[in-house]
């Protein structure tokens, strides 16, 4: 029997650039039942126990990356009748100040062990670095459990995967002893635009988390897209089997910025995107680990699913939904054949503003739909010549966000590739 724990791998604070406090975010995650959350700001761990932040006057709760005095109203009401004790001011002058509560404090007020976890993560924006063809690209890793910084030094024209390479063997350094009880997470590789290239991933097969599904970082999409999210998924999958590097995993993540029911139907708002995790054991933060590094999990923007299985003996995947009444559902199960062409080519893509990028192009052969099921229940059994196999679920439920090519038009669920 399963034992989904709902998590959130990606969302921000105030501490970076985030429009809500600590507290507020992990109660709101609380109020949607969320088991775990993971607060990754920007290049900083909320570790200093004496940071305050001005509450701005402006009346728009909105203006910039200001907290202003209609957040903390709003932050007041969402804490209820603990707020006096958790929100901490003072003033100063005419300016009044809210203390910006550390990773161990605000852990201490709302984990409950073993029911609701916080736990420790970090992005590391490793920012706009040059490459002489393409211009600047842009590359965000997020760490789940450490709370150590990350910043990667690195010349101008150093290349994508050696930036990645770079970043990736600080990670593994500065965890030291509990690297095992950690990982690191290529974030949305198609913002802003298509800065990721899936080749990338294949120099640095360390990686074994990205995010396919992404509700935060909306993608530049160019005026002929050929290099979808989900062939960038396939093309990874298929050149690193093909090489023995293993398996990536996707993800889902809000990567929330906002919390107020106001911003809605803004991209980065809460509950948008999300993991759902097998901890049939103690619930901690080893064991969310060691399910997402087996695969025992599954990402989402709004599908649930009552079980996920496959029988190593038959080779066969089989999918079962959670059904929401009045919704219909549509399961595509998904390969790529050992006899793929390997020739690798890139193509000159031009977007707006413009701006261009050489792009990986993946042919048809790469990541084919080779069974779709009309309902909640399905299952595929792999050919001999099959190297993977993995399932999208697709509901006819529109979306909450409106973007129509990085976040799906309708909710759907994503199972991990398994061999």
């Amino acid at each position: 029997m399963k034992c989904w724990k709902k998590g959130a791998l990606h969302c921000h604070s105030v501490w970076s650039d985030g429009r809500a406090l600590p507290e507020v975010i992990l109660q709101v995650y609380k109020n949607l039942n969320y088991d775990f959350v993971s607060i990754t700001d920007h290049n900083i761990f909320q570790e200093d126990p004496q940071v305050w932040h001005w509450i701005n006057w402006d009346q728009d709760m909105f203006t910039g990356l200001a907290f202003t005095q209609n957040a903390f109203d709003w932050s007041k009401e969402v804490l209820g009748e603990n707020a006096d004790k958790l929100l901490e001011t003072k003033t100063r002058g005419v300016r009044n100040y809210i203390r910006l509560k550390d990773y161990e404090t605000f852990r201490a007020d709302f984990e409950v062990p073993g029911k609701f976890l916080v736990v420790p993560g970090y992005e590391a924006t490793l920012g706009g670095f040059k490459n002489s063809v393409d211009g600047y690209f842009v590359t965000h890793l997020n760490i789940f459990n450490q709370k150590n910084n990350y910043c990667v030094k690195y010349p101008e024209e150093m290349p994508q995967s050696d930036v990645i390479r770079a970043a990736y063997e600080e990670y593994k350094e500065k965890a030291g002893d509990s690297y095992e009880e950690s990982f690191i997470m290529l974030n949305h590789p198609f913002w802003r635009f298509w800065d990721t290239d899936p080749q990338a991933l294949l120099d640095v097969p360390e990686i074994k988390f990205f995010e396919v599904c992404n509700s935060g970082a909306a993608a530049n999409a160019p005026k002929d897209p050929v290099l979808t999210v989900e062939k960038f998924w396939d093309f990874v999958l298929a050149h690193r089997l093909d090489r023995g590097q293993g398996l990536l995993y996707g993800t889902a993540t809000d990567d929330c910025h906002h919390y107020h029911p106001q911003k809605v139907a803004v991209s980065g708002y809460v509950d948008t995107g999300f993991v759902m995790v097998n901890c049939p054991g103690e619930f901690t933060y080893e064991s969310i680990v060691e399910a997402m590094k087996r695969g025992d999990f599954y990402a989402s923007c709004g599908v649930y699913l009552d079980d996920v299985a496959f029988d190593k003996d038959t080779r066969t995947l089989q999918v079962k939904v959670r059904a929401e009444e009045g919704v219909n559902y549509k399961i595509e199960f998904i390969t790529t054949k050992r006899d793929f062409d390997r020739t690798i080519k890139t193509t000159k893509y031009n977007f707006d503003l413009g701006y261009s990028r050489d792009l990986t192009t993946v042919g048809d052969d790469i990541g084919r739909i080779v069974k779709t099921v009309e309902g909640t229940e399905g299952a595929y059994t792999m050919a001999d010549d099959d190297m993977y196999v993995r399932a999208v679920v697709y509901s006819d439920k529109k979306g909450r966000i409106k973007d129509p090519f990085y976040y799906p038009e309708c909710e759907c669920a994503w199972t991990q590739p398994v061999c």
